[in-house]
């Protein structure tokens, strides 16, 4: 079949990969010069079972409505949050009834951990070799904290995830970098955590996607989509539509779906800031991946640099640039890895924009135009979930369902679950 993929960040790379893979014609369409160019290019890294940054998931239901809704979040409100957007943040702090909350966390697990299986097994196949680190080391702030956390973990132990408490200098056994003076009361280890360089994969794969026959158009902007009957994309300055047989919609916010009409995605752009900074001292620099809890900060090594990512607010990084919003990433770094940077050789600043739905859960699945699927809001975890979710859309597509216990329930994930 002829199909068209819009987007080529590392969720359109992946489903264009797994699309040509099975035998299709693919084309993919991306409004920037090159692959990668925005929430793909520099974000955390994190690939995590644990589902611990807090922004993976809704936050745990605890307390009363009133004491989520005024509970700290891990998202910051600017001048440009609108009533919508603030509606959607007060829906993501207050979670459904414990049944569905726990349906949703085992299902976001099981995406994650079918997804870097099927990410192994497709490095293994093309042979690719990026760079990447394993284990996470969370910093868990005060006794209280570990406590409210102890639902989670009893939650990831249930789905089999190793987790192991440790005081604070087993911690810094673990990493010996971390600074005596950087308080924390304990730590947890999840060892099957890990963290990658998402822009190194996405490229590697590309290549092995051109030589399977996708054809990769760059500065093709999609200002329409319609289905009449076949379904057809429209291009900034290009007469005509161009015809497909299916059309996979892989960027952020599903912007391109204009003349659809049916379609009111509920999704929420968040923006959020990274750092990444040379190695100056190995023996300083982080060994895996380490968040600090309280602030929502992780700092990791991705090869010989240092990615330290957070400063998440709706529509905008806190502060007027991203250079002000990332102060609390350097400041963050120089207190619990100090000595491990060299902030004058080559530190990048960068800022993306990633679009979350209320429920955490990734839009994945055919819209109610036929022939038109999305496979978006992937919220923070679109990295950690992107080969899977292209494994699934293409299966979809094929129509085809795989006898298999480690295969999610892609029923859940329909675009379907928000019509009213």
């Amino acid at each position: 079949m002829k199909i068209a993929v819009i987007g080529a960040g590392i969720v359109g790379i992946t489903c264009a990969y797994e699309l040509a893979r099975d035998g299709h014609q693919v084309s993919v369409f991306e409004r920037n010069a090159a692959i990668a160019e925005e929430a793909s290019f520099a974000n955390g890294g994190l690939q995590a079972l644990s589902l611990s940054h807090p922004l993976a998931h809704t936050p745990w239901p605890m307390g009363s409505w009133m004491r989520r809704v005024t509970a700290t979040s891990a998202i910051a409100l600017t001048r440009s949050t609108s009533l919508r957007d603030l509606r959607w943040l007060i829906g993501w702090k207050v979670s459904p009834d414990q049944a569905i909350f726990l349906e949703r966390f085992a299902l976001m697990n099981q995406l994650v951990q079918f997804s870097l299986q099927r990410q192994n097994a497709i490095s293994h196949d093309e042979t690719l070799h990026f760079e990447q680190a394993q284990g996470q080391l969370v910093l868990v702030p005060t006794a209280a904290a570990l406590q409210a956390m102890q639902p989670r973990l009893d939650a990831l132990k249930s789905a089999g995830l190793t987790c192991i408490t440790l005081n604070a200098e087993q911690a810094r056994a673990l990493e010996p970098g971390l600074d005596r003076h950087f308080e924390f009361h304990a730590a947890l280890h999840f060892p099957q955590d890990g963290v990658a360089n998402c822009r190194q994969f996405a490229h590697l794969l590309k290549d092995k996607a051109v030589d399977l026959g996708v054809t990769f158009h760059f500065g093709a902007r999609v200002v329409g989509l319609a289905a009449t009957p076949k379904p057809e994309l429209t291009l900034l300055d290009r007469s005509g539509a161009l015809p497909f047989d299916h059309i996979v919609v892989c960027t952020g916010t599903g912007d391109t779906l204009l003349g659809l009409g049916k379609e009111r995605l509920p999704l929420t752009p968040v923006v959020s800031c990274s750092i990444s900074v040379p190695v100056r001292e190995s023996l300083n620099a982080p060994r895996g991946a380490v968040l600090d809890y309280r602030s929502g900060i992780s700092m990791a090594r991705i090869g010989s640099r240092i990615r330290v990512s957070g400063a998440a607010a709706l529509r905008g990084v806190p502060g007027t640039t991203p250079e002000n919003a990332s102060r609390p990433l350097f400041q963050t770094l120089q207190t619990s890895f100090p000595g491990a940077a060299s902030f004058h050789h080559g530190t990048q600043i960068w800022s993306g924009r990633s679009a979350f739905t209320p429920d955490s859960l990734p839009l994945l699945g055919v819209t109610t135009t036929a022939g038109i699927w999305l496979n978006l809001g992937h919220g923070y975890n679109g990295w950690g979930m992107a080969c899977g979710c292209a494994r699934l859309i293409a299966d979809q597509i094929d129509q085809r369902t795989p006898q298999n216990e480690s295969y999610p329930d892609c029923s859940a994930l329909s675009p379907a679950r928000f019509h009213h």
